[in-house]
């Protein structure tokens, strides 16, 4: 006998198509409070977002100007 997993979103309570849906992983600073997955669709993964990669790419250039002494005001 075969079987097959079926995933259901832990949102909406609709069935994910095989091949696709996301997984979020919360993990809580207090690790008594453990780690749980909420099964997602496509879409309703698209909403969870985050931060993206913080700071800037190597070799990119700083954006802004230099403020030297004579500008901020400084005697």
């Amino acid at each position: 006998m075969a079987r097959k997993t079926v995933y259901v979103s832990d949102l909406s309570n609709k069935q994910i198509p095989e091949g696709s849906g996301a997984k979020v992983r919360v993990a809580f600073a207090d690790a008594r409070r453990g780690v749980f997955e909420l099964d997602l669709t496509d879409r309703e993964g698209a909403g969870v977002g985050g931060q993206g990669p913080q700071g800037r790419s190597p070799g990119q250039e700083a954006e802004g100007r230099y403020i030297g002494p004579e500008v901020a005001g400084w005697p």
